[in-house]
């Protein structure tokens, strides 16, 4: 049996500071949820670094098929009702890192206009490209709490990764 988001969307999070000193000014960071929030029973699944938010299957993904890599379920015969991570217990969060290419901020993200260009920068249709702030994990770990605190997460069952 596959799982069913009970939310998917992409959270306007605010300025961001990354490690580097750098920052943006509004984080966005794409996720998905499984099961039902009770306050006790997350579990936070991490993505490898080429993966996305869409931890498992959905119905909906069936008529993506043709999605490639790592964009389509990843983890679908762990998360899901009655698996390892049984949604049915649990409340699973997969949020999608900051630097990423399926749906958080990153490189191929609008760039504001008010942001300034290094000079030897060429604009690329207002994209952030290689001007946007170099990514660490630390970054990664913050942006995830920061994500959680938006959608009422005070603290973690446990925290899973597939690499």
């Amino acid at each position: 049996m596959s799982a069913v988001p009970t939310d998917a969307g992409v959270a306007a999070l605010g300025e961001f500071t990354f490690e580097c000193g750098q920052s943006i000014p509004d984080l966005r960071m794409a996720y998905e949820t499984y099961g039902e929030f009770d306050g006790d029973n997350v579990v936070l699944v991490c993505h490898a670094l080429t993966g996305s938010q869409n931890v498992a299957r959905t119905p909906e993904s069936d008529a993506d098929a043709g999605q490639a890599g790592q964009a389509r379920a990843w983890w679908d015969d762990v998360v899901g009702p009655g698996k390892a991570i049984d949604t049915t217990e649990y409340y699973v969060v997969c949020a999608n890192v900051p630097g990423s290419c399926y749906g958080s901020s990153g490189p191929a993200s609008e760039r504001p206009p008010d942001i300034d260009l290094p000079a030897d920068e060429e604009p690329d249709h207002d994209r952030w490209g290689t001007a946007f702030p170099p990514v660490q994990v630390e970054d990664w770990t913050r942006a995830q709490r920061r994500l959680l605190d938006h959608l009422g997460v005070g603290r973690l069952r446990a925290v899973v990764g597939g690499s």
